[in-house]
């Protein structure tokens, strides 16, 4: 299959459609992903030396990325997209269809993203707008 035009978008909390992150907003060597990782559940190691491990079905992805260097109006155009798809504003949950490439194709997910630090780079006064380092984001999976 291989990536489409995207490799994250976010549904719509009212399910009525997808929003894409633009890959302008995605500083592609910053761009992880971890898919599929396993979950144990109550492993241990045997009076052996062997591990006996209990891999359960579910196995959860961890997406994360920085943004480029950006503005306040690029900031709130990625922070629009991703808080529209909030199902649960609180825990900041979302479903998120997004390009495995273990798999080499579109998955989608239940996850929330955790907290955003903003760290401001400078501010031009003259135009009034914010400029910020690059912005981690992440999306982990329930």
């Amino acid at each position: 299959m291989s990536i489409s035009s995207y490799l994250i978008r976010v549904r719509k909390a009212d399910k009525s459609g997808w929003v894409i992150i633009p890959l302008a907003l995605i500083a592609y060597e910053t761009y992880k992903i971890t898919p599929n990782q396993m979950i144990d559940l109550d492993s241990y190691v045997a009076e052996t030396g062997y591990l006996i491990r209990n891999v359960l079905d579910h196995a959860r992805t961890k997406i994360e990325f920085n943004t480029p260097y950006c503005n306040d109006t690029q900031w709130r155009e990625l922070w629009g997209i991703i808080s529209q798809g909030f199902t649960d504003e609180k825990a900041r949950k979302c479903t998120i269809q997004y390009y495995n490439p273990l798999k080499d194709a579109y998955q989608t997910a239940t996850c929330y993203v955790p907290d955003v630090d903003l760290t401001i780079r400078n501010i031009d006064m003259d135009e009034h707008i914010i400029n910020y380092d690059p912005i981690r984001v992440a999306f982990i999976e329930y």
